[in-house]
């Protein structure tokens, strides 16, 4: 855990992200180094959760690009040799380019921006899927913390999502599904003035 608070502009994290020459990889350990996330999870990925005013906010899971038990274990041994001084940072980074993981889920973000809203274009929700930024993907609901946290633990944590202690013993039904059912039901529909009959002719999540 770094904050317990909404987390603040952090210059390099931004100039990273937005810098389409950018991989992924310099994107998620520039977080990592400058503490710009709300929680790590065992497998070293991260949550980031900011808001600008009220009706403003942006939600981020950031999944560890060096997935593999191995390089996930390595890479913590080696930001302990960092932090000891025993290693420097250059040599972590060229170190962490090696490690990079055949495979890992896509980065998620989330977004509400009523103030950017524009019909066809630019959805007041959305999800942006993967590192490309311009991908746009509008849903008709205003995601809370919760609601996106959850929804990240279901469909990339399937294993732990489904572990038996979830499971009730006499219906054999998933506490969590529950969980997320009535977390999801409170999620505020967009207004109709950001969300046209046009718009929900066409695909979107609900």
């Amino acid at each position: 855990m770094s904050s317990f608070v909404p987390l603040g502009v952090n210059e390099r994290f931004r100039d990273t992200a937005l810098d389409p020459d950018k991989r992924y990889e310099e994107v998620y350990l520039t977080g990592l180094e400058n503490s710009h996330y709300n929680f790590v999870l065992r497998d070293y990925s991260y949550f980031q959760f900011s808001c600008d005013v009220r009706d403003e906010y942006r939600f981020a899971y950031l999944p560890n690009p060096f997935l593999s038990p191995t390089a996930a274990g390595e890479l913590g041994d080696l930001q302990d040799y960092v932090r000891e001084g025993a290693m420097t940072l250059d040599e972590y980074l060229h170190r962490i380019s090696e490690l990079r993981g055949g495979q890992y889920p896509p980065p998620i973000r989330y977004e509400n921006s009523p103030r950017q809203y524009k019909e066809y274009v630019h959805p007041q929700s959305h999800l942006h899927i993967g590192h490309h930024g311009e991908n746009r993907w509008p849903l008709n609901r205003e995601l809370t913390v919760t609601a996106f946290t959850t929804m990240i633990a279901k469909h990339f944590y399937g294993r732990a999502w489904g572990a038996d202690k979830h499971i009730d013993q006499l219906s054999g039904l998933n506490s969590l599904e529950a969980t997320f059912a009535a977390e999801k039901a409170l999620c505020r529909l967009v207004s109709v003035a950001r969300f046209s009959a046009d718009q929900r002719a066409q695909f979107f999540f609900s």
